[in-house]
Parts: C-alpha cells; sequence; structure tokens
C-alpha cells in the first residue's frame, strides 16, 4: 500500500476496521509512509549561498521547533527538538481518552561553498504518520516502514565543498485493536542519514560550511564540508539521532556536522 501526493507539511493516515485487520504481505513494505511527511530544505548554492530549513510536521501541537535547521558556513544547524511533552503518554490526554499524532519533519539543508561550485545537499523529507483502529483481531506479520528520507550530499567545490543535508524524520505509527492474532511484523521508525560534505580541490584557506540538522524524531544531522585547506569530506552521521560528522582539515575551522534530531516511537495498544 503505497500513497502520493503528500500535504507540504506531511500526511497522516486513518484506517478503520470495523472487523479484522490482517497485514501478512511478503512485499518489502506491506504499507509505506516514506517521504509522506514533511518537506526538507534545499541546500544552499556555491559562492555562500545559504541553505533553507526543513518544514515542521503537521499537528505538532507544542512550540518548540522539531524541523531541522539550515547548515551555516563554518557551523551546523540546530537539531529538532523532541516533544516538550510528549503527546502519547501525557497523562491530561490519556484521561481525556484523546490521542495526537504527527507527521515526521523535514531535515535541513546544506550550507553552499565559498567558490562557484560546492553546493549544500538538499536535507531528506520526513515521514508520514499512520493510525490503525481494529475493532475485530489484529494479525500483523509484515512491514510498515515510517522511516525518515536520507540527506543529499553536498556537492564538491573548487574553495569549499557544500555542507550535506540533514536527515529526515520518521513517522509515528499507532496500531489499536480489540483482539490480538499476532503481532511479529516489524514497525520501521529510523530517521534518515544526513549526507556527506562535499570535498574541496583548491586550498584556499576559508572555513568548511556546515551540514544541515535533522528533523526531530530521530534523524541524523549532514555532515559538514572540509574548510579550504582539506582534501577530503566527512562522512554523514549514522543511526537513529546521531548527528553528522564535522569536516576534516587543518588550519582554519572545518565544517560542523548538523545536530541530531530526538527520537520517540511507535505503539501496538489493546
Amino acid at each position: 500500500m503505497t500513497f502520493s501526493n503528500p500535504h507540504a507539511g506531511g500526511t497522516i493516515i486513518t484506517l478503520k476496521s470495523q472487523g479484522a485487520v490482517t497485514i501478512t504481505s511478503s512485499a518489502t513494505r506491506a504499507i509505506d509512509l516514506r517521504s509522506l511527511g514533511a518537506t526538507a530544505g534545499t541546500g544552499g548554492v556555491g559562492t555562500d549561498g545559504a541553505g533553507t530549513a526543513g518544514t515542521q510536521g503537521n499537528f505538532i501541537l507544542d512550540a518548540t521547533a522539531h524541523n531541522g535547521a539550515a547548515g551555516l558556513i563554518g557551523g551546523g544547524g540546530a537539531g529538532g527538538a523532541q516533544y516538550t511533552t510528549s503527546p502519547l503518554y501525557s497523562k491530561t490526554y490519556i484521561y481525556l481518552k484523546s490521542i495526537f499524532l504527527a507527521c515526521g519533519s523535514g531535515g535541513g539543508g546544506g550550507s553552499g561553498g565559498n567558490g562557484t561550485t560546492g553546493n549544500g545537499g538538499a536535507g531528506g523529507r520526513g515521514a508520514g504518520c499512520l493510525a490503525i483502529e481494529c475493532a475485530g483481531a489484529l494479525n500483523f506479520t509484515g512491514t510498515i516502514d515510517g522511516s525518515g528520507a536520507v540527506g543529499t550530499n553536498g556537492s564538491n567545490g573548487t574553495d569549499t565543498g557544500g555542507g550535506g543535508g540533514g536527515g529526515g524524520a520518521p513517522g509515528m505509527i499507532l496500531m489499536m485493536y480489540t483482539t490480538l492474532t499476532a503481532n511479529t511484523g516489524t514497525m520501521t521508525t529510523t530517521g534518515g542519514t544526513g549526507g556527506a560534505g562535499g570535498t574541496v580541490s583548491v586550498p584556499s584557506g576559508t572555513p568548511g560550511r556546515g551540514g544541515g540538522a535533522a528533523g526531530s524524531f530521530g534523524g541524523a544531522g549532514g555532515a559538514g564540508a572540509p574548510q579550504g585547506g582539506s582534501q577530503d569530506g566527512a562522512a554523514g552521521g549514522t543511526g537513529a539521532g546521531g548527528g553528522g560528522a564535522a569536516g576534516r582539515g587543518t588550519g582554519v575551522a572545518a565544517g560542523s556536522g548538523g545536530a541530531g534530531g530526538a527520537s520517540d516511537s511507535g505503539l501496538v495498544i489493546k
């Protein structure tokens, strides 16, 4: 099951059944929520072009920024924060029998390089959100993929390479049932990995370009591009919530990696 034409702030999908729900598809992804979340930021173009921040996911109700910030000259963007009070676990919401779910936020774009080449990488888009209400028996042995998209690598430059894009945040998955037949399936809610920083071909001594930050909950920040005296870029951050590595080099400061987003989880409840 796939979906198209997601909203810029992400799409929430609700599936309701008066009877049983069976998710046992042999396909790699029985339900695919990837890239249905909030849009990502764009990478900056060469000549110090600034990247843009990712979009905040729809239906996030607190006042904290959860989208990934754009990379900076010489520094990485700030990662998206976790919910101030997580709606999934707030006692007030439980007492009121309310359920609040949100889409994954987008990762920020990396900063552009110093020369006319060396563009920043675009951030990864967040994943969509899924709620399944099963009034009968739930039989879940398939796979639901709510992982965030990876950030794009920054391109190589003459004076300074572009910073990598931050990974997109995963979506939320909630399945509610009356009786349970099986719950051996897989729900993937991993943040997208940050892109690598571009390399530099002509050392110039200019500061490195920062990687874009990851959207919460659980993306990895993009790697910073190396400073102008370095010949190699750094690998992107790995794992949910891990910040991207800084660009390597000597002399002036390398561009730092963007910060990783905070993480949350999916639920299967009776």
